[in-house]
């Protein structure tokens, strides 16, 4: 592994005792760089698939369009899930609202009718 460090790095320099903890940094950096140059292969690959796919200029804008129409009809939908969520807030204020307002004439009825079973005169 020091061999092989060296060659990658020449200023590589072996350190007495930690030579087991600086060999394993490095090889983690080692193993990093290579997964990003497999990324990058692997991006390129990529580009040049679709490329292939696409080699009329004319399907490349068309396949651009309709990305840019997919956008926008997510963004319209997007615009009245939010109106629709506004929308409902608003209702369950109301709700909120017409339900205490129902409490409160419930508790005054209540109230009107233990006054008037008060008040009528009781049968022996």
């Amino acid at each position: 592994a020091n061999e092989h460090l060296r060659s990658i790095f020449p200023s590589f320099k072996e350190l007495p005792g930690s030579g087991n903890a600086l060999e394993r940094v490095l090889a983690l950096e080692l193993e990093l760089a290579e997964a990003l140059q497999a990324k990058k292969k692997t991006d390129i690959v990529f580009q040049s698939s679709f490329l292939k796919q696409h080699n009329d200029e004319s399907a490349v804008f068309q396949s651009f369009r309709d990305i840019n129409e997919l956008i926008q009809d997510t963004i319209e939908l997007r615009r009245k899930q939010v109106a629709v969520e506004s929308e409902l807030e608003e209702m369950q204020g109301r709700y909120s609202e017409l339900s205490l307002q129902f409490a409160e004439v419930e508790g005054e009825r209540q109230k009107l009718a233990m006054t008037l079973k008060a008040r009528s005169p009781r049968k022996q």
